[in-house]
């Protein structure tokens, strides 16, 4: 049996959505981007476990749990919740100052073609990742919807403080 909290909070987006059609295309844009964006996560962690498989390197669990944290930021944001794709900015500012270090292994003819390969795909994700979280921060629809959202679970919570008071 599903909660009714749920049931209802679904009703009460699905009605938002229905009286703001650019909430509806904002919803469909930040569905693109997070595809995009997670696409760019896989790449770079098949890379790595390719890489080891290879011998190259050893497999980092640190980054197969990052890929499990992007899921749930990509969801996170897919459902409304903007703070997500902020945070996602932050993440991925922090890739980018990591990368800085990575450009004499990417332009180095003495390294392993895989690892310049690694090295390039580690790069283009970090900043893929900036680029979309900033786009889904900044995007006139998606923060529509990111509002659409807002107001339907507030409109959730002030019904449920209504039925505490009765």
């Amino acid at each position: 049996m599903k909660n009714p909290r749920k049931i209802r909070a679904k009703q009460l987006i699905d009605n938002a959505m229905q009286e703001t059609p650019e909430a509806v295309s904002g919803k469909r844009r930040c569905g693109i981007v997070l595809a995009v964006f997670l696409a760019a996560r896989f790449l770079c962690l098949l890379a790595e476990l390719t890489g080891a498989a290879l011998g190259y390197f050893t497999i980092s669990v640190q980054n197969i749990i990052l890929f499990l944290v992007a899921v749930f930021f990509a969801w996170s944001i897919y459902i409304g919740i903007k703070m997500m794709a902020l945070l996602g900015v932050v993440g991925g500012m922090i890739m980018v100052v990591q990368t800085f270090s990575l450009y004499p292994v990417l332009f180095d003819p003495e390294a392993y073609p895989f690892v310049r390969l690694y090295t390039a795909v580690f790069l283009l994700t970090a900043y893929i990742q900036v680029i979309s979280m900033l786009f889904l921060v900044l995007e006139k629809k998606a923060n529509i919807y990111y509002k659409t959202v807002f107001k339907a679970r507030r409109q959730l919570m002030e019904e449920e403080k209504l039925q505490k008071r009765q």
